[in-house]
């Protein structure tokens, strides 16, 4: 139910209901990108991109993938762990 994305040599995983990754330097960039990051409002009422809550699923798989462009999605979440009945490619 989880996910897992490749960064580079290092990768990404949500398992056991938390955020974990192969490298502590990758940890930090992530961090530190977020601290930058405003969130976006991408649907009513209040969907936003992502933000620097590394806690939640969604929310770090989304912040991976937007501050890491250069990524491989090794192993994509369900639409349920995405929430919010979010399909990837829709436009609200």
């Amino acid at each position: 139910m989880g996910f897992k994305i490749r960064v580079g040599n290092e990768s990404f995983e949500w398992f056991d209901q938390k955020l974990v990754c192969s490298s502590h330097e990758k940890m930090q960039e992530l961090i530190e990108s977020l601290k930058d990051h405003i969130p976006t409002v991408i649907a009513f009422p209040d969907l936003i991109d992502y933000d620097d809550d590394l806690t939640n699923g969604r929310n770090a798989y989304y912040a991976i993938l937007g501050s890491f462009k250069e990524c491989e999605v090794v192993k994509k979440p369900s639409e349920d762990f995405l929430g919010y009945g979010y399909v990837e490619g829709r436009i609200y």
